[in-house]
């Protein structure tokens, strides 16, 4: 699967999932490594994203990109 929104991501392997979503393995165009976040589309999904935007706070990984994509929800 492709992903793009700032970049282009080619989505790989599920590296894992929980309640809200799976994690899969991503990397864009210039080879930058990242996981990806496949969110479905439900109730409470924007305030998911109001937890990435806590910068230097412990045990919160930085967002790089996102995006909502018409088959697989936001990521």
């Amino acid at each position: 699967m492709r992903l793009a929104l700032n970049k282009e991501w080619a989505v790989g392997a599920r590296i894992g999932s929980g309640g809200f979503g799976a994690v899969f393995e991503a990397e864009d165009t210039a080879g930058e490594k990242a996981a990806v976040k496949l969110v479905p589309k439900a109730p409470g999904t924007e305030r998911e994203m109001l937890f990435t935007n806590l910068d230097g706070v412990r045990n919160v990984v930085p967002v790089i990109d996102s995006g909502e994509h018409e088959d697989h929800g936001f990521w």
